[in-house]
């Protein structure tokens, strides 16, 4: 028997709503579970890709590079996240639209670690680019005022 509203369905027919009730429950599940399975989130040495794909076909894909990356968080929203180890991590953009967010990724602070040195080793590369560029002015003006100067040491390679 089943409780509707005041009224108590009793025999075949809860039996029917039930069934119709738990396979629904059950159907939500698997695309609920299907949806978070289709998302991929990519993070190379040059930028941030987010594909967003729902099991129905619906596909999203935005990509960022990291020198519009200003701030990077990390989000465990309750307990069961914390037990369970998973959480998000938002990307938040300077001039876009919408921050990327890493929605209930497994072992979160590891994640979180991969991004920040990612980050830091665009960011070391940006600066090792402006001493090189400040580098090569000064050379150019020391030769230009003092005559023929002996060459340049060989710069770093790009990682």
């Amino acid at each position: 028997s089943l409780l509707v509203g005041e009224q108590l369905v009793v025999g075949s027919a809860a039996n029917a709503l039930l069934a119709i009730l738990l396979i629904s429950g059950f159907a939500w599940l698997v695309y609920k579970i299907e949806d978070w399975r289709n998302d991929e989130y990519i993070v190379t040495p040059a930028n941030v890709i987010d594909i967003e794909r729902k099991p129905l076909g619906q596909e999203t894909k935005r990509e960022t590079t990291w020198d519009r990356i200003e701030k990077v968080s990390l989000d465990q929203p309750n307990l069961l996240a914390r037990i369970l180890n998973y959480g998000n991590i938002e990307l938040s953009t300077a001039g876009q639209q919408e921050n990327f967010t890493f929605r209930r990724v497994g072992q979160p602070e590891q994640v979180l670690a991969i991004i920040s040195d990612y980050r830091d080793q665009f960011q070391q590369s940006v600066r090792d680019r402006d001493l090189d560029s400040t580098l090569t002015l000064l050379h150019h003006y020391h030769k230009l005022t003092n005559g023929p100067q002996p060459p340049l040491p060989p710069t770093q390679p790009m990682p």
